[in-house]
């Protein structure tokens, strides 16, 4: 069985050949995509850190410790941490981009 470039399974993976195919989209990221996904990155991971932060003022002042937290406080933290998971998602990506 012959791959692209008249190689077969084996020689393929001897090489690594898959590994190292270049790009055929032609030229580089345009560096603005690296700009806005930093933009979004930052503005993701500030937005989550004043949103487990906030809940977690009012629980502690208003609520209390021996009390349990409410059913929009849990789901408040769950959204954070969540949009927290998106920043390093974004971070990861923008990374791959270089």
């Amino acid at each position: 069985m012959r791959l692209i470039n008249n190689l077969t399974i084996s020689q393929a993976l001897d090489k690594q050949w898959y590994n190292t195919r270049k790009f055929q989209g032609g030229e580089k990221m345009p560096s603005i995509f690296k700009a806005l996904a930093s933009i979004t990155a930052w503005i993701l991971f500030i937005w989550g850190c004043i949103g487990i932060l906030i809940p977690t003022i009012a629980y502690f002042t208003e609520i209390g410790i021996l009390n349990p937290p409410s059913t929009e406080m849990i789901m408040s933290w769950a959204l954070a941490t969540a949009v927290l998971v998106l920043a390093v998602v974004v971070m990861k990506l923008r990374h791959s981009l270089e």
